[in-house]
């Protein structure tokens, strides 16, 4: 299995950010408590999100526009890389081509850089430290390796941008088709700046594709737990 621990996809090296040292995982205490006890841990589907209610609800997560301008054409073979098509994409010279990319076959763990007063009083609850990224990804990938494949791990600092919109031109997509392919690992960790106050840190678990995936609740030892957090 493939690990990565990304910020966005690198283009220069000076693009890498260190890992933080911990981060914190706001929940309910009697959640919380449940974890710390049991072992007991809820991990929710990327898309799931999008409707989960409250604080965290964000109707564009796992989504990214792109708007691709004309004039050009994108062979069968270009399209295939970009978009997953297997026929010639014509664009015309007044045109745009708009693709909603998406990317449901992960599970997402959310996590904060922060627990200052403006973090806690944004999402209201309480919350525990995570100490060790590396031993609390592995235990995660362990548990949920129980139930399905998992094929990826990602994890880094959330990028917070004005709009989540891109625009390209066609020259740009045959040049790097990866601009818009699900393989740009930047588009997993990119919100807009309303959710800027949550200085969030995410762990990303992709799966081998599923029809629907449904929150899971895992089942982590007590000697990962005390390994890797703090309460």
């Amino acid at each position: 299995m493939s690990q990565r621990r990304i910020k966005k996809r690198p283009r220069e090296q000076n693009d890498v950010k260190l890992e933080p040292p911990l981060v914190y995982r706001f929940l309910e205490r009697e959640h919380i408590d449940k974890f710390q006890n049991d072992g007991q841990l809820r991990l929710c589907p990327l898309t799931k999100y999008r409707e989960i209610g409250g604080i965290r609800q964000d109707g564009q997560e796992g989504f990214t526009p792109h708007h691709i301008s004309g004039p050009g054409k994108l062979s069968p073979a270009e399209a295939k890389l970009a978009f997953g098509l297997d026929n010639t994409i014509t664009i015309g010279h007044r045109a745009s081509f708009v693709s909603n990319l998406h990317y449901p076959n992960a599970y997402l763990f959310c996590t904060s850089l922060e627990a200052n007063s403006a973090v806690q009083q944004r999402f209201g609850t309480d919350f525990f430290t995570i100490t060790n990224l590396q031993l609390f990804g592995e235990s995660i990938v362990r548990a949920l390796s129980n139930r399905l494949a998992v094929t990826n791990v990602l994890r880094g600092n959330v990028d917070y941008v004005r709009t989540k919109e891109k625009r390209l031109s066609t020259a740009e997509v045959i040049n790097d088709p990866s601009l818009v392919n699900t393989a740009y690992w930047e588009n997993y960790f990119r919100k807009e700046n309303s959710y800027a106050i949550e200085a969030e840190y995410r762990f990303l678990f992709m799966v081998e594709p599923s029809d629907d995936l449904v929150p899971i609740f895992l089942q982590l030892t007590q000697e990962e737990i005390r390994a890797s957090c703090r309460f």
